[in-house]
């Protein structure tokens, strides 16, 4: 929407005399390339009509130089020409956007268009990633367009692509039509679910949300209404006295000095207390860049608050990617190293192994670079950030890959008896128990093996469409989840509830999936000679309880840079999880869970539920422990980044 656009709008006639200089003034100082960017709005509740006087006045009491507020921004159009050279490339292909004869509705859409695809491409080269709030924008114009009546028939996502190549957008055109391959045909099949589901529709919602690219709702939020900040499951919640989003070290570093009591929070992705605070929430949310990507040493430099799906796709642009990932991608880059972030795999198994340098600003607001070897670098990774903030990582990468993943039922006596054959024949394993059930003849098993085969046409559709699927059977038809862990895996009704599936997907997209059911996580590493008996006592123990829950088992080998890695020390660890319905109540499950797993040498997950304290991590990690005791008090003597969990966790006596 232009200014004089702008100036003929509903929402500008309502102002007052006043006011409408103002807006006006504004718009002047902004110069004429630019837009008024009403698509974000109708993003967030409603078409530009949608757009009031009161989203003007907001807009007006925002600072300038912030530039957003209710997703309305004035964003100067930084290379006019290269707009300009879009839109042209655009007609060139459809021919009809000139022709229309509704007021010359389709004309404006496509330069709107043209001006937000530079936006977009300036803000892929200044921050060297594309964030997916705006390339959902971007998907949203060109559906927009398609349905304009002289462009429907002519428009399509293959026009686009020819469109932004022929302007010298091909990286661009790469990311944007991944977008809209995602988001095209999931309206109809959300409208089948919600058809069918008269229960679960929290759960149902959530799963719509997550699906939402840059508005996820299995991330953390605050209400700057309510001062709240809430966990991504909702579980946890505080209200701290300040939250802040610094934008630079130097913020962050006054921020640290400054406070009583502080926590840093990314994603929060975590199962427990560790983020809360009635102090001060560091939020890194604003601190979030790609600083330096170099593809010949195949090293990156990131801030810490940088999401895992940005950088994956930052990476994927320059023919990188991390070897080994989790199981989400929505966590930030320095919440994974708090909590240590593992996957599953033959040679890779962690997050922290790829790590080469970290950036730490202590509780004075000093800050140094720390690499391996140095005591503080090991203490920070799966140290909850007690050890400091950590502001900027550096990572070692290996060249991008195709990833094949194949999810089957399987015979459960069968792949248990050969697991160091399946061990050795895939890159990554895992596998789905369905706990609570009485026989369980059959259990989900998932590898993901690297692979010179072409990408899966269409796979972002294909793996959205099974985890919904795989979601609804879970949420919706709980019997028929546990029906199948009890059946042959061979069966009829087996192949017709959970058919074998098998994607190629790329490496930036390939380990994750969305979290679409609310749950609560406990997890322990065994040393894996233990796997089958903890397996198998867990199964017996929901058995007991008439519980059902998700039993994830994992593999890895032990090559942590963690001082308190959560793994033995014999080569190899196994990693047993229960993933459990949030309606269930599982306190007491836990804690027979978590003395099952002690009693096999078991180590918690610290960013999950656990029971633990300091004289335990003291039994189990012995001289670590006291070193991270002392690296510790040393970057915090006072005790500033503590609260009630990490204290219980960290702290003797």
């Amino acid at each position: 929407m232009n200014a004089h656009e702008l100036k003929q709008h509903p929402a500008f006639l309502a102002l007052t005399p006043t006011e409408r200089a103002a807006v006006t003034a504004r718009l002047d100082a902004a110069g004429g390339a630019f837009e008024f960017d009403d698509a974000a709005l109708a993003l967030l509740g409603g078409e530009a009509a949608a757009l009031d006087a009161d989203d003007l006045r907001a807009w007006l009491a925002w600072p300038s130089s912030a530039g957003t507020t209710h997703g309305v921004a004035l964003r100067p159009c930084p290379e006019p020409a290269l707009s300009e050279a879009v839109y042209r490339s655009l007609v060139d292909r459809v021919p009809a956007l000139i022709d229309d004869a509704i007021f010359g509705e389709a004309e404006r859409q496509a330069r709107g268009f043209a001006r937000r695809v530079v936006l977009a491409e300036h803000e892929r080269r200044t921050a060297g990633r594309l964030r997916d709030a705006e390339l959902t924008v971007l998907a949203t114009l060109a559906g927009e367009l398609e349905q304009a009546p002289s462009t429907h028939e002519a428009w399509s996502a293959g026009a686009v692509d020819d469109a932004l190549r022929g302007a010298g957008l091909g990286l661009l055109a790469e990311l944007l039509l991944e977008t809209i391959d995602r988001r095209t045909g999931l309206r109809g099949f959300f409208a089948d679910v919600g058809r069918w589901a008269t229960t679960g529709a929290r759960d149902l919602g959530h799963a719509v949300r997550a699906l939402s690219e840059g508005l996820p709702g299995h991330e953390g939020r605050y209400d700057s209404r309510s001062g709240r900040w809430t966990n991504w499951s909702g579980d946890y919640a505080c209200e701290p006295a300040a939250y802040v989003k610094p934008r630079t070290e130097a913020e962050i570093r006054e921020t640290v000095r400054a406070a009583g009591r502080l926590r840093v929070v990314g994603a929060g992705h975590s199962f427990n207390a560790s983020p809360l605070t009635d102090g001060t929430l560091l939020s890194l949310d604003a601190y979030d860049a790609v600083l330096a990507l170099d593809a010949g040493r195949r090293i990156a430099r990131v801030q810490a608050g940088i999401r895992a799906r940005d950088l994956n796709r930052a990476l994927w642009g320059a023919g990188l990617a991390l070897p080994v990932l989790g199981s989400t991608d929505a966590q930030a880059i320095g919440g994974l190293l708090a909590t240590d972030l593992h996957g599953t795999g033959r040679t890779h198994g962690f997050l922290s192994t790829q790590v080469r340098a970290l950036r730490v600003v202590a509780a004075d607001g000093t800050a140094r670079e720390v690499r391996a070897g140095d005591p503080l670098f090991h203490a920070v990774m799966g140290g909850l950030g007690v050890c400091g903030v950590v502001t900027e990582v550096e990572v070692e990468l290996v060249p991008r890959f195709h990833l094949a993943k194949t999810t089957a039922m399987v015979d459960r006596a069968r792949s248990e008896a050969e697991i160091e054959r399946l061990i050795d024949e895939n890159d990554h394993l895992s596998f789905y128990y369905v706990g609570g059930t009485a026989d369980g003849e059959s259990v989900r098993m998932h590898t993901w093996n690297h692979t010179s085969e072409p990408l899966t046409p269409g796979w972002e559709r294909q793996r959205a469409r099974a985890e919904i699927e795989d979601f609804a059977i879970s949420a919706f038809v709980p019997a028929a989840a546990e029906l199948l862990a009890d059946i042959d895996e061979d069966s009829p009704l087996s192949n017709l509830l959970a058919p074998d599936k098998r994607l190629v997907m790329p490496s930036s997209d390939g380990f994750g999936r969305k979290l679409f059911y609310m749950h609560d996580e406990i997890e322990f590493s065994v040393p894996h000679a233990a796997w089958r008996p903890c397996v198998e006592r867990t199964r017996a123990l929901l058995a007991e309880r008439n519980i059902g829950s998700i039993i994830e088992v994992r593999f890895t080998p032990n090559h942590s840079q963690a001082m308190l890695r959560p793994e033995d020390d014999h080569g190899r660890s196994a990693w047993i999880e229960l993933a459990t319905p949030q309606d269930t109540d599982r306190a007491a499950l836990y804690d027979a869970f978590e003395s099952l797993m002690r009693a096999y040498g078991g180590r918690p997950h610290l960013g999950k539920k656990t029971r633990a304290t300091a004289a335990d991590l003291r039994a189990l990690y012995g001289a670590r422990f006291e070193a991270f005791t002392a690296v510790r008090r040393a970057q915090d003597p006072d005790g500033k980044f503590l609260n009630e969990t990490t204290t219980r966790l960290f702290v003797e006596g």
